[in-house]
């Protein structure tokens, strides 16, 4: 993967996340916000069983973390969507976080360049 195609997937994040949330809040309905967080925890999740080695001794305890928090997080969400309030918040702080995480990953990609990506 190149610097620009790490550049254009982290700002397409960014982009996606803005525009799901600028529709929740247009039309007032937090749904696409709840289904949207869903979603991006079940593809961050299958991206790390897509290479399962961080599960064998010793255990990558960062990843387990991440993964434990996706975990969490796609079940918060699917709480949402089922309609419990306090889920809903959770959701909402899910949310707010992954969309950090994109805009540190964006100034990241604009501020560094890597010489050698997988």
């Amino acid at each position: 993967m190149s610097n620009d195609q790490l550049t254009i997937v982290a700002v397409g994040a960014v982009l996606i996340q803005l525009l799901v949330l600028g529709a929740a809040l247009a039309r007032r309905q937090p749904v696409q916000v709840f289904g949207f967080t869903l979603g991006v925890a079940c593809i961050l999740l299958g991206a790390l069983a897509l290479n399962p080695r961080w599960m064998k001794a010793p255990v990558d305890l960062p990843v387990a973390g991440f993964a434990l928090f996706e975990v969490l997080a796609g079940l918060v969400a699917a709480m949402a969507l089922r309609g419990y309030r306090a889920a809903r918040v959770g959701t909402w702080i899910t949310f707010t976080l992954h969309l950090a995480a994109s805009v540190l990953a964006v100034a990241f990609v604009l501020t560094f360049k890597i010489n050698r990506l997988f």
